[in-house]
């Protein structure tokens, strides 16, 4: 079963998801434009690549500093590794 960001992190960001209420909807789980990167629902599994990301409660800024963190993310880390060489950076 292939799971996205917000499956592996349980941040309750998507659509109906817990956290909406008090943090709101993170833009990965709609943004279509990448729905089927990296096997993923919408963002799911291209969340680096998506603008207006919150990690860790905090929202994420241009592309090339969110990378820096992505490197070290869990979910990152995970996709690389079940997606192989497959994985779309």
């Amino acid at each position: 079963m292939t799971l996205n960001c917000w499956e592996i992190t349980k941040c309750g960001k998507q659509p109906n998801g817990d956290s909406v209420d008090e943090m709101g909807e993170c833009p990965t789980a709609t943004c279509s434009e990448f729905d089927g990167k990296n096997k993923g629902e919408n963002g799911g599994r291209y969340c680096w690549r998506v603008s207006g990301t919150l990690c860790n409660g905090e929202l994420q800024p241009n592309w090339a500093d969110k990378m820096k963190k992505c490197m070290d993310c869990p979910v990152m880390k995970v996709i690389m590794l079940e997606e192989g060489e497959n994985f779309e950076p």
